[in-house]
């Protein structure tokens, strides 16, 4: 992987990330975007380019093709399209600025025989104005995939502050997290804001080993009269990107005990996982409080007394539907659950040599990039056969589409996790308190021998 520099094309400012090379047929677009936000655009495709398509509904309203010939023009009108948006989705303005994925603002070109089409885009912006993307090349220029447009990242256009922080990639190559702050204020003060994602995404690149791609950005947006942490969303395709929306009256105690930004960048460092949506929010539930606990803002009391009060959610799925059926509380809570027995039966396993995070670490190694896509058995089978067992496999099977129920008040007390009136109280003297330590502060106290199968609590 490429060093990655700031260049300028007119008045963009733009990160430049690794270069890819467009071959195969090409559309090629010179896109212009005012200080009114309406981006006019011109397209010249190679032959087979039959005609250009808008990528959602909200694109369709306010978007105006002409494409004949294999050329033409387009119009997108942002600010119209965000004078409706109450959400965070396709498009969303923050005062003199607009956030969007790409599948809004490019659209897509299409083939009679459907072969693959790149896209080679060249951006202006009016002056006052700058642009942020993970989409851009060593060039200035965004090339990606036409297919990427269905979950592109976000670009964000308008008035910007922009802050760079440096990251060793997973390979040990320079990268970056491009922190973007929409147009906004925050009563803290943006040094305050920044120097908290500066805490919760160095810690979570720790955990992962490394930055997953040279470039992430990091777009944070300000609600007026609003408090904490609001909302955060990973996109992966053609550029990895997060948004996060963030309350302008946010205090020091919210950026505190926010979980949010961990959670997303939980995500950032795995591959996309299709299917089982459980697998990837699951993780991202149980990993988010393991690592909050490792910087400082969580004891481990507080990290047990969480699981305690919200697994035995995903216990109950687990009895009445198994994980793929549980809903939106076994796709996180269920989730977490199975992540924690993965966890518990990989360090038994292994008899205390690794556990869940060094088999993710290990798959991330093996060309696990964020924007790398894999199945969940995929991702379980290369886990289980970093270590050389087969728990994830076996809890897999049992779990996942099928009912069982979870022995989890066992669980509970085999790890030490007691209830003492309204509290968690952590027992040293239990028999898997050595292993409740080390999921919580990574040690890797070895035991005599490992267990059998390394997975004796998920029977009743």
């Amino acid at each position: 992987m490429g060093t990655g520099v700031l260049v300028l094309v007119g008045a963009l400012a733009i990160w430049a990330g690794p270069a890819a090379a467009v071959v195969g047929t090409a559309c090629r677009y010179e896109v212009a975007v005012s200080a009114a936000f309406v981006l006019e655009g011109t397209v010249r495709c190679d032959a087979g380019v039959t005609e250009l398509l808008t990528m959602n509904s909200r694109a369709d309203r306010h978007t105006k093709l002409a494409f004949d010939g294999g050329a033409g023009r387009y119009r997108v009108d942002l600010a119209a399209m965000t004078a409706s948006a109450r959400r965070l989705g396709e498009a969303f303005r923050i005062g003199n600025s607009v956030i969007v994925n790409g599948g809004t603002w490019l659209p897509y070109p299409d083939t009679i025989d459907g072969r693959p089409v790149a896209l080679e885009v060249t951006v202006t912006v009016a002056p006052g104005m700058s642009m942020a993307s993970a989409m851009a090349d060593a060039e200035g220029r965004i090339r990606i995939d036409a297919d990427t447009l269905f979950a592109a990242g976000y670009t964000v256009f308008g008035r910007l502050r922009r802050h760079s922080l440096p990251f060793a990639t997973v390979d040990g190559e320079p990268g970056q997290v491009l922190v973007v702050f929409l147009d906004g204020t925050f009563t803290l003060g943006d040094a305050a804001l920044l120097t908290w994602v500066r805490q919760s995404v160095t810690a979570t690149v720790n955990f992962w080993g490394g930055l997953s791609e040279p470039l992430v950005l990091l777009a944070v947006l300000p609600r007026s009269g609003r408090y904490g942490v609001l909302f955060g969303r990973v996109m992966r395709g053609g550029g990895l990107s997060v948004a996060l929306m963030v309350g302008e009256r946010v205090d020091a105690r919210a950026l505190a005990e926010d979980w949010v930004l961990v959670h997303e960048f939980v995500h950032v460092g795995h591959p996309h996982i299709k299917g089982d949506p459980w697998f990837a929010e699951g993780l991202a539930t149980y990993l988010e409080p393991i690592i909050r606990a490792r910087m400082g803002r969580l004891g481990p009391a507080q990290v047990w007394a969480g699981f305690r009060r919200r697994l035995p959610q995903g216990a109950t799925v687990m009895a009445a539907t198994g994980l793929a059926g549980g809903g939106f509380v076994g796709t996180y809570w269920g989730g977490a659950l199975w992540m924690l027995l993965a966890d518990v039966g990989l360090r038994q396993a292994t008899a205390g040599r690794a556990g869940l995070e060094h088999c993710l670490r290990a798959v991330r190694q093996d060309g696990g990039a964020a924007r790398r896509v894999i199945s969940v058995g995929e991702m379980i089978a290369a886990c289980d056969r970093a270590l050389g067992v087969d728990v994830m496999t076996r809890l897999y099977a049992r779990h996942a589409g099928s009912v069982h129920p979870v022995a989890l008040g066992r669980l509970w007390q085999d790890l030490g996790v007691r209830p003492v009136d309204a509290m968690t109280v952590l027992d040293d003297g239990a028999p898997l308190a050595w292993l409740r330590r080390s999921i919580v502060d990574g040690s890797m106290p070895v035991v005599a021998e490992p267990t059998e199968n390394g997975d004796p609590h998920v029977r009743p």
